[in-house]
């Protein structure tokens, strides 16, 4: 995944022996204490791939302290970041609030952009030495996927910590793949760091991207964390919604909308996670994989819904379809209303107005209100923040 992430850890009373973390993006990093107030409320621990945010006196070690989080603090290492920085932020915060800051992960799936074991390592030793000199006695690790452990192990002997991604939505199942990982290195340093499902953007090989099983990935994860894998927490990709990644995909994988509305209530039963292939399986990357080899089956279909040709003589019934994220089909409103509630509720209630309008072709949800539509034409990408679903 992408550079400017956090990664938020949190304990479900269902799940009292584990927690679980969500991935939290950057790029609306202004916001962070708006986006954290909502997250304190379900989430216990951040972790951050970036702890400089461009400024000398405030990072997120100081953001995640304010809101009563712990931090697993990161440091970036491509793309241009100063790493001089990026240091300086995480000696500045750990002085401030030494017992907010659990671990520091140096660089996030590097090995999958270019560089090689060697640059990372020096990277490594490079924080590991100026942490050391101004007193922050923290773990120091890195995160990579699990093909970048597997292919270059050496790289654990300088790790206290080892961050791993994984996503059985290019391929393979979450159990083989850590599985694999655990038989290499052994479970004692190992940490989930990255998981997730997307919401919509297209499938991948028969991997399919839609609500529910984006939804049924979430609660199977639960449940495997549950079981006790996963190490001290599993990171799960991840906050809100970016409309600014690619492929189409990379936009979806948000457990709530570009505004910070949750999507679902994280309550609910979970399906058993499917069983573990054979042993040793070849990981597929985390990000823009060549080949997902043995990807495993979605948890549910999601086919293409037909539309009736004439929307002004529908009569009320008919499926609600799967959401389009920040998409939005302009005009034809026949009427709207507010409401409240999680975003899973939001899409319950406006389905259900949608069904019982005779003509209803569809409806949208921007800000908390229902837009119920007698046509779904014009179809407008990147309408941050807007949520279309189409009545087949």
């Amino acid at each position: 995944m992408l550079k400017s992430v956090f990664c938020l850890v949190a304990a479900f009373a269902a799940t009292a022996t584990a927690s679980m973390g969500v991935c939290y993006d950057t790029y609306d990093f202004k916001n962070i204490d708006k986006h954290f107030t909502a997250l304190s409320s379900r989430f216990q621990t951040v972790r951050t791939f970036q702890t400089y945010i461009y400024s000398d006196t405030r990072n997120v070690i100081d953001a995640a302290s304010d809101h009563g989080l712990g931090i697993y603090a990161g440091v970036w290492i491509r793309d241009g970041m100063d790493f001089n920085k990026e240091i300086k932020a995480v000696i500045d915060g750990y002085h401030r609030h030494p017992n907010t800051v659990k671990a520091v992960f140096v660089g996030n799936e590097d090995l999958e952009n270019g560089w090689n074991a060697q640059r990372v390592i020096e990277k490594i030793t490079a924080a590991r030495s100026a942490l050391k000199a101004a007193g922050v006695n923290v773990r120091i690790g890195t995160v990579q996927t699990d093909g970048g452990w597997l292919n270059n192990p050496g790289l654990a002997d300088v790790c206290d910590i080892m961050g791993v991604n994984i996503y059985s939505f290019f391929g393979g199942t979450l159990e083989g793949r850590w599985s694999a990982m655990v038989s290499k290195f052994g479970a004692n340093k190992l940490m989930m760091t990255e998981t997730g499902w997307p919401f919509g953007g297209g499938n991948y090989g028969n991997n399919v991207a839609s609500y529910t099983n984006a939804v049924n990935y979430f609660h199977q994860v639960q449940n495997w964390m549950a079981a006790g894998n996963g190490g001290e927490n599993v990171m799960y990709f991840m906050y809100h919604d970016n409309s600014g990644k690619w492929p189409e995909y990379e936009k979806h994988f948000g457990l709530a909308d570009a505004n910070g509305n949750w999507k679902f209530d994280f309550s609910g039963s979970a399906t058993n996670p499917t069983s573990a292939p054979s042993s040793n399986p070849t990981p597929a990357p985390s990000s823009n994989p060549t080949s997902a080899p043995n990807p495993a089956p979605a948890p549910s279909s999601n086919p293409s819904p037909t539309y009736a040709p004439s929307p002004s003589s529908r009569a009320p019934g008919g499926k609600c379809g799967g959401p389009e994220w920040n998409t939005d089909y302009p005009g034809n409103d026949m009427f709207n209303f507010a409401m409240a509630g999680d975003f899973g509720s939001l899409l319950n209630k406006c389905c259900s107005k949608c069904q019982s309008t005779s003509g209803c072709a569809g409806y949208a949800i921007y800000n908390s209100r229902c837009y119920i539509k007698s046509a779904m034409q014009g179809r407008k990408t990147g309408a941050n923040g807007v949520t279309a679903v189409k009545l087949a």
